[in-house]
């Protein structure tokens, strides 16, 4: 009971600074405070052993640190994890979240290969999970969106560069929706519709190719939310957009998640729909509030 509080004390620290904002200052900390961990553990003291939890908080450090050496430093705890869960130590097995991190910090890096990195990362989730090697390892749809966030990030270096990560993004979307794991949300979609953004030049026709039968079928699966409906903006040539959406758009304003039919929003995650609801109650507060003001400074100035 003691290793389990101690563990807990160190893991609840360590996610602290993963949280904290500082960057690579505070994923230094986290790791640092995981190094000491296992220093104390291989020296006798098994009230502190680290755990998948451990390294989790961690890997999340880095991943939200945004440094150059993020996604190789992730990595490197990545397949520490592996090796030492290969060598009998089952609480280091790395589990989907750990994956998901090592991701991410991949993402946010400045590879130009980061979209072929990130797949490569979910191919050996999908292979041990299928050979029952790590069935922690179980891909969803959070990181096949991480990998859509790869791709659309890719945009340092030349059009071959941009073409093979616009490929991947291409095949991850169709993997995701013929898998047995998951199937897309309004984020992915929307990560994919951002891809095309930024992946394919204004004028080429890919634009018109891609993003149609995209849209149609995110409308289909009913899980066209605001992040899809602020990426097709930028995605479709306006003659597009405009045969997507007609009556919908008024000279002047945005689409809005309220304009566009119920069925197209169907499936929306209930958290995305409860943080409207939420963000309509405060704006509604605020302009009771204003009302208020304005009602009180009116009676003031009455003689």
């Amino acid at each position: 009971m003691l290793t389990y509080f101690v563990t807990v004390t160190y893991n609840s620290v360590i996610d602290c600074w993963a949280k904290s904002g500082r960057g690579v200052s505070g994923a230094r900390k986290a790791e640092r405070l995981l190094e000491r961990m296992e220093s104390m553990y291989k020296a006798g003291d098994v009230t502190v052993k680290p755990t998948a939890q451990t390294y989790n908080c961690v890997l999340a450090a880095w991943a939200r640190s945004r440094t150059k050496c993020a996604h190789w430093k992730s990595q490197e705890l990545l397949e520490f994890m592996w090796s030492e869960y290969e060598s009998g130590n089952k609480d280091l097995r790395p589990t989907s979240h750990a994956y998901n991190s090592v991701i991410d910090a991949v993402s946010k890096s400045h590879r130009q290969d980061k979209a072929q990195k990130a797949l490569r990362i979910l191919r050996v989730m999908d292979k041990n999970y299928r050979a029952g090697l790590n069935k922690d390892a179980r891909p969803n749809e959070f990181t096949y969106t991480s990998v859509l966030n790869s791709c659309a990030f890719s945009i340092l270096g030349g059009q071959n560069v941009r073409k093979k990560a616009l490929d991947t993004a291409i095949f991850t979307l169709e993997e995701l929706q013929g898998s047995p794991y998951a199937s897309p949300n309004h984020v992915t979609y929307g990560m994919f519709l951002k891809a095309c953004a930024n992946l394919i030049p204004l004028d080429d026709e890919r634009r018109r190719l891609v993003v149609e039968p995209v849209f149609r079928q995110c409308c289909k699966d009913g899980q066209v939310g605001e992040i899809v409906l602020k990426q097709l903006r930028l995605a479709a040539p306006d003659d597009l957009y405009q045969k997507l959406l007609g009556g919908l758009i008024r000279p002047g304003c945005p689409v809005r998640l309220e304009d566009i039919p119920l069925a197209w929003r169907r499936n929306l995650r209930e958290d995305s729909m409860k943080d409207r609801r939420r963000v309509g109650t405060r704006k509604q507060f605020s302009n009771q509030k204003t009302k208020k003001v304005d009602l009180q400074k009116d009676s003031t100035q009455r003689p």
